[in-house]
């Protein structure tokens, strides 16, 4: 069995490592994320 990793458990796990959310959406389109997405695309930036 697989698992969507959960976006709170990938927000932790980047800001660790010091990166800071930009966004979070639904899918590659940009649809905005709702909890009981099927899935979620989450990008960070690394802080100059």
């Amino acid at each position: 069995m697989s698992r969507l990793t959960a976006p709170g458990e990938v927000g932790s796990h980047a800001a660790e490592v010091g990166l800071e959310p930009v966004r979070r959406s639904a899918d590659r389109a940009g649809t905005p994320y709702v909890v009981g997405s099927p899935m979620y695309v989450a990008i960070y930036r690394k802080p100059n």
